[in-house]
């Protein structure tokens, strides 16, 4: 490789960055003060930091969206007591205010609560009163329900409907757009619990006394809640009528049904089936057994889907003799689907019924499985698939599709599941001393395709390396020579084989990358899930770390990276080697002596030098698209989107041109870009991907002043997040915008 070092560095007031052709990304500086920095808050999101002293009066904010720091003075010393990051929404608080940050809106809103924190530091994220969710974060005292709508920028506060009876009481439920609020009182006989939710789509509160509680799944509502809502339910005392209620954050509404219980001898909820590989549960489903004078138990169903809101049910769905057939008594739970199942004692046969959130219907399936001998009374769920096995079979069955997959293979105890978002692997393995060959079946959910390989694993199960979206494995037998890579966003197998020196030791996987080591360091394989592309490694090297779309490794006193975006490597010497850090999109690198560090940027692929001044403190980080450097007295952020030489925080000149957001965004076809020139200069206006790299050049000649209106065609263009950049007179902005076919 060729040794690439970094000696020009251009110094401005509060900017530093790279020299050269294609330097993209710059360091912002930002004084911060002599207090002590022994005790100190600092967390990122996305793409925004957060920092606070412990005893100051000041918290700092930055962004890549702005490109600069945002300083709150909240005009007295404050003790902060929390700080927490995630998505786009940054939230802090001290012994008086709540402080909000939004990466959207590029704004903070500062608020002086009312009433104590109800139990900030509780160990149970279900009981733990203040967070972030990705676009909101919230924060509970004893009177009061506060909101930062990271859309809206700005703080939305609330009053409770009830009052809790002790700390630990309030279940907090974090979804991907709503705050939900579980609130007991056991001081109003007419209202035992009241249920609270925030919603991000209506930016607005709503709440429903007489509800319930989420139940014994406390521990699924709380590590994998429900996307777009959330459903309870309540057996009162007398227990004759059943309650249940459901949120809708779409419409943030609550529905309400009540269940006469006075004939049935049992009730139950559903169950996740896997609750960790769910992003997206949208399904809740309760079956209602009832034993008639006839000696027939009936089966009715109920479902609840939290996309539209809307109750489901089907009365009579089974009706069996107990002696005869047996009905599952609970549903199993998927990401939009539901199950459960029916066995027929005289033939053996597994018939399920199940439940499809996105037309609201429940239908009878038919699988040919037979119950016995290894066999699997209850189905399993998953995504939008229905799942099932007997002795010598696997079933799914692909509602969206309206098709049956059936993977044939001997196994004497089980199988193992390999789930991501577009694909389930069964490895079907069998006890018998005679056989030594394994199959492994990869279906994927989004063509209905599928594949089987046969392996020498000598009835081992496969340890896969895992991501959402491939999975990677080493056969399981002594020295194993090969690793396979399966990624289900293009429905691709690939095999690396190492030469007879080397074995396959271990698989790194982040994201879509993977990365295949062999035992003697000398040859690694680098694995893109995007293309299914393979690249062979034959240097030895120390150490690594893997990132979102870069693969960073140290050998001696050099640092390596390989861009799989750009498929090229690069490479920074920065003297005596220090530490390194990775993020999603951004790399970081220092010397020994913590003075000089070097940004590398995922985005452009370039490296981007630091010579920091002030005393070294242990805080220096890389995030998913920015990185910090902390300094006794100042931090330094890392923008990836900043251009070589530009500097819009220093003096900067914004009312000389305004770039607008553009209309309508997202947008599937034609949008339009519009800008304002208070004054003639030479102009730019350029489209880069999400990557860095330009897609589009829609303006470059001279203007005078006035409004101009640009229209931007994305036709040929893959869905996704795209920046538009205006240049006026050596000074840029930049704005994002979404393209959705």
């Amino acid at each position: 490789m060729k040794n690439v070092i970094l000696l020009n560095l251009l110094l401005f007031p509060f900017l530093f960055t790279q020299t050269g052709l294609n330097a993209q990304g710059a360091w912002v500086e930002q004084a911060t003060g002599a207090e002590p920095v022994s005790n100190q808050f600092l967390e990122g999101g996305d793409d925004c930091i957060g920092y606070a002293k412990k005893n100051s009066r000041y918290i700092r904010f930055f962004d890549v969206n702005s490109h600069k720091w945002a300083t709150v003075d909240l005009q007295t010393e404050q003790v902060f007591k929390g700080m927490e990051a995630k998505g786009r929404v940054i939230l802090a608080y001290t012994d008086e205010y709540i402080i909000g940050y939004s990466s959207i809106t590029s704004s903070y809103d500062t608020l002086r609560y009312e009433g104590t924190p109800l139990f900030p530091h509780h160990n149970d994220l279900l009981h733990c009163s203040y967070g972030c969710i990705g676009r909101a974060a919230f924060f509970v005292t004893y009177t009061h329900f506060y909101v930062f709508d990271a859309e809206l920028g700005k703080w939305q506060q609330y009053l409770y409907p009830a009052h809790p009876y002790d700390d630990g009481a309030i279940i907090f439920l974090r979804g991907n757009n709503y705050v939900g609020m579980i609130i007991p009182d056991h001081n109003d006989p007419e209202n035992i619990v009241t249920n609270m939710a925030y919603s991000l789509p209506q930016h607005d509160v709503a709440s429903y006394s007489n509800a319930g509680y989420p139940g014994w799944l406390n521990y699924t509502m709380t590590d994998y809640p429900m996307a777009n809502g959330f459903v309870t339910w309540l057996f009162p005392t007398d227990e004759h009528i059943i309650s249940l209620t459901g949120y809708c954050s779409a419409s943030n509404h609550f529905s309400h049904v009540t269940i006469d219980s006075t004939t049935s001898f049992d009730f139950h909820t559903g169950l996740w089936s896997f609750p960790d590989k769910d992003k997206e549960k949208t399904v809740m489903a309760f079956v209602k057994n009832t034993l008639q004078p006839d000696g027939f138990v009936h089966q009715n169903f109920y479902a609840y889907n939290t996309t539209n809101g809307n109750w489901d049910s089907k009365e009579d769905a089974y009706y069996f003799k107990p002696n005869e057939e047996s009905g599952y008594p609970v549903f199993l739970l998927g990401g939009s689907v539901a199950a459960t199942s029916n066995l027929n004692y005289e033939t053996n046969e597994l018939s399920f019924y199940s439940y499809y959130a996105a037309n609201g219907v429940f239908h009878q399936l038919g699988t040919d499985l037979v119950d016995g001998n290894g066999a699997g009374h209850s189905p399993q769920c998953v995504h939008n698939i229905v799942l099932g096995f007997d002795s010598t079979k696997v079933w799914m069955y692909n509602p969206p599709m309206n098709g049956a997959y059936f993977a044939h293979g001997f196994f004497d105890v089980s199988t193992d599941f390999i789930i991501g978002d577009q694909f389930i692997a069964v490895n079907m393995w069998h006890l018998s001393k005679e056989l030594t060959h394994d199959k492994l079946h990869i279906y994927n959910t989004m063509t209905n395709k599928s594949r089987v390989i046969e392996l020498e694993m000598h009835h081992n199960s496969i340890y896969p390396y895992l991501t959402d979206d491939f999975f990677a494995f080493i056969p399981p037998v002594p020295d194993a020579r090969e690793g396979w890579f399966y990624s289900g966003l293009i429905d691709s197998l690939t095999q690396v084989s190492f030469n007879m020196s080397s074995h396959a030791n271990y698989i790194d996987v982040k994201g879509r990358i993977g990365v295949a080591f062999s035992d003697n360091g000398l040859e690694t394989f680098l694995y893109d899930a995007n293309t299914g592309a393979l690249t062979l490694l034959n240097t030895a090297f120390s150490s690594s770390l893997t990132g979102g779309n870069f693969f960073m490794f140290k050998e001696d006193q050099t640092m390596h990276v390989y861009n799989f975006t750009k498929q090229e490597f690069s490479e920074i010497q920065p003297g005596n080697m220090g530490n390194y850090w990775v993020g999603d999109t951004v790399g970081l690198v220092s010397d020994a002596q913590k003075k000089n560090y070097y940004a590398y940027n995922g985005f452009a692929g370039s490296w981007v030098p630091l010579a920091a001044e002030g005393y070294w403190t242990y805080n220096t980080q890389a995030f998913n698209k920015t990185a910090v450097v902390v300094r006794k007295d100042r931090i330094y952020a890392f923008d990836p989107f900043l251009v070589s030489g530009i500097n819009e925080t220093v003096n900067p000149d914004v009312s000389s041109f305004k770039l607008l957001q553009n209309r309508p965004n997202p947008f599937n076809g034609k949008t339009t870009i519009s800008y304002i020139l208070t004054k003639p200069g030479y102009v730019s206006l350029k489209i880069y991907d999400l990557h860095g790299n330009r897609v589009a050049v829609l303006v470059e000649k001279n203007q005078s002043a006035g409004e101009y209106r640009i229209t931007y065609e994305a036709a040929g263009f893959p869905n996704g997040v795209y920046y538009y950049t205006l240049c006026f007179n050596n000074r840029t902005k930049t704005k994002k915008m979404v393209v959705v076919r």
